[in-house]
């Protein structure tokens, strides 16, 4: 579970902002949104609001990136780094972003920094607490001039001198050494464990323009016993949806002949392949409905047919179901995206009444969650604005004090009002 996330000089961040799942001493709701884990109490929900171009999105981005720093190495030193700092400041332009995210996994906390330009990794840092006391696991810096990674274990790290010397071969200057070790044949329990986590709990970012749908479908492949808790998400959004199918099929194209030319010797020649198969998938949703008399009856319909509502939350309830039965964290930007409010409350709902060690992070406009006082914490709502030279704050309305919100207070009315700030601008409607 997160802990805390920090990142500085990130797109339109400039200065450190934190996102910190901590919760704080409220106990409103704590049986639903907090879970006790090495020695911390930590929120399993944090949704983050603002107006357009605040960095709402661009917090969940710095997080994504640096998961992808720790799970996608570069293959060549030529590579650029796909991190880009705040551009409305000459020097920061040519300064490096810094990301820092604590974490627990298997009630064992980690600390881990990184110091990153565009074309290497500068300094990278894993302090964990095995016992409880911070030890080092190991560091990293790089020689800028050598285009060359130098790489040191903690005195508790359980890595022979041979295979640290190989993951340091390995480590290209624009590679971290998480995601170095992820292609390395070397023996490193301890790392073995950070690496695991970035890859299979930290899930990537859920943007509007991604397809959860195909996500879906390769989840109900993999895991068919998570069939029946989707279908039960879908009946209780009330889409009348009573079962789901994939059907795969395999044509055989028999024969198929390819012609190249042969440049050198100004001819065409002529390649066979037998037996050429191409394998397709179809989704398919069962309705119930009932006619006139009140008798059922059952008929399917391709996914094509569904309104893109109903595919979106198929497509959710795939990513709650794998968020109830293992313990993952997921980014949603703009959650509300063909959604209903009423079903974006129940999704939140039935993750907070279900989920274990799993977190919810998510961005999002629909303010009428904010009227549900009865089911949020003030710790677990965030706001973005943006500052008049262009750059992001990210706050969490536990930051105001009873002079500006009150704890019984609405939510809802102190947001609209702009005592919390993080609203639009928008001026007079004439034009003049």
């Amino acid at each position: 579970m997160i802990v805390e996330f920090s990142v500085t000089n990130f797109g339109s961040i400039r200065d450190t902002q934190t996102l910190s799942m901590i919760a704080d001493r409220d106990n409103t709701l704590s049986d639903y949104y907090v879970v006790e884990t090495a020695g911390l109490k930590l929120l399993k929900l944090a949704m983050i609001y603002g107006p357009n171009a605040s960095g709402k999105t661009m917090v969940l981005k710095a997080l994504d990136c640096l998961r992808t720093l720790a799970t996608a190495p570069k293959s060549q030193k030529s590579d650029i780094l796909e991190v880009y700092p705040f551009q409305f400041n000459e020097q920061l332009r040519q300064s490096p972003t810094l990301f820092r995210l604590a974490f627990v996994h298997n009630e064992i906390r980690y600390d881990y920094t990184v110091e990153v330009a565009n074309r290497c990794i500068l300094r990278e840092k894993m302090l964990y607490f095995p016992r409880g006391k911070s030890s080092e696991l190991f560091s990293r810096k790089t020689d800028i001039e050598k285009q060359v990674a130098e790489l040191h274990a903690g005195s508790t790290a359980s890595i022979s001198s041979k295979g640290l010397a190989i993951l340091e071969g390995n480590t290209l200057w624009n590679n971290t050494v998480l995601g170095a070790f992820g292609k390395s044949n070397v023996d490193w329990p301890e790392l073995m464990e950070v690496q695991q986590w970035f890859a299979d709990t930290l899930q990537i970012l859920i943007t509007p323009s991604m397809n959860i749908t195909d996500f879906a479908d390769k989840v109900l492949e993999a895991t068919p016993e998570y069939k029946p808790m989707m279908i039960n998400f879908l009946e209780k959004a009330d889409v009348q949806i009573s079962d789901i199918r994939i059907k795969k099929d395999e044509k055989d194209l028999g024969e198929h002949k390819i012609t190249v030319d042969d440049v050198k010797e100004d001819q065409k020649i002529t390649f066979q392949t037998q037996n050429l198969k191409m394998k397709s998938r179809s989704l398919f949703f069962t309705h119930e409905v009932e006619n006139a008399a009140g008798e059922k009856h059952h008929f399917e319909l391709p996914w094509n047919f569904e309104s893109k509502g109903t595919l979106q939350y198929y497509g959710l309830a795939s990513i709650l179901a794998l968020m109830i039965k293992t313990d993952k964290i997921n980014l949603i930007d703009e959650f509300e995206a063909n959604l209903h409010p009423d079903l974006m409350k129940h999704f939140i709902l039935t993750f907070l009444a279900n989920a274990k060690h799993s977190q919810l992070l998510l961005t999002t406009h629909n303010v009428h969650l904010l009227h549900e006082k009865d089911i949020l914490r003030k710790d677990a709502i965030w706001f973005t604005q943006k500052r008049g030279d262009g750059s992001t704050e990210l706050y969490s309305l536990a930051d105001f004090d009873s002079s500006v919100f009150r704890k019984n207070g609405s939510v809802i009315n102190a947001y609209k009002t702009g005592k919390l700030g993080a609203l639009p601008q928008t001026g007079s409607i004439f034009i003049p």
